[in-house]
């Protein structure tokens, strides 16, 4: 009865599981593992089987439960927004196994220890760029500009680098920039506008807050030319990419 207090199933008692709703039935499974009093609790993909709602609000449930009890919690999931709004430390393991980074999820997503890391934490656009001389370009004739290059290694000349960001790091212009593009698709998706864009051979998503994009002069339409300004770049070497 204590467990089932902890987990808000008061007045349920008597409800054979299948008078219980989805998060109801995800409670109990709870309420079974804390009767033991555990002191780690392995939970792998608890709310797969959960809608939307159900899910946001199991995980801030999951999270005060963790906190009330003092619980070391493992919990393995796919889900990478789950991962980041609920963890104080993450692991990102590939697929034969291999642990690639463990940090906080600040450090994860801010900072990659490598393209995986990057591309598995959330929607990513990779560029690739190539050292020509005397500059680091996109393609093969725009320069990277000197504020967004890797400080941190020496560029080999002809070698393929790959310049990663966020759909939210890049920004859309009418003005005349130095990157020029052009607006593949735009999809209304409510608070935010998601655009495919089509720069150097790649295409690139991008996404803009729709009051802004309203105050800014309207919606990029298919087909229309942009520009582009990047607000920051992490770099890794193509060829991990291309693997």
């Amino acid at each position: 009865r204590e467990a089932i207090r902890q987990v808000n199933l008061d007045g349920y008692e008597e409800r054979l599981p299948s008078q219980l709703s989805g998060g109801q039935q995800q409670r109990v499974a709870l309420a079974r593992a804390l009767v033991s009093r555990p002191v780690i609790l392995l939970l792998d993909e608890p709310l797969s089987n959960l809608d939307a709602n159900l899910r946001e609000e199991m995980r801030f449930e999951l999270k005060e439960l963790q906190k009330r009890f003092g619980l070391t919690i493992l919990y393995v999931t796919h889900d990478q927004e789950i991962a980041l709004a609920i963890s104080d430390r993450i692991g990102v393991m590939d697929e034969t196994g291999r642990i690639r980074q463990v940090g906080s999820p600040q450090e994860i997503y801010d900072q990659p220890a490598d393209s995986y890391v990057f591309r598995f934490m959330g929607v990513a656009n990779i560029i690739q760029a190539t050292r020509k001389n005397p500059s680091l370009c996109f393609g093969s004739t725009i320069p990277v500009e000197p504020a967004l290059q890797p400080h941190d290694r020496t560029l080999v000349m002809g070698k393929a680098y790959a310049a990663g960001c966020r759909p939210f790091e890049i920004d859309l212009s009418r003005e005349k920039g130095r990157y020029p593009a052009t607006v593949v698709r735009s999809a209304f998706l409510g608070a935010q506008i998601d655009y495919r864009i089509a720069f150097c051979g790649h295409e690139l998503r991008v996404q803009k807050d729709t009051a802004e994009a309203l105050r800014d002069g309207g919606v990029f339409q298919e087909g229309e030319a942009c520009y582009l300004t990047f607000s920051q770049l992490r770099w890794f070497d193509y060829s991990e990419i291309e693997a």
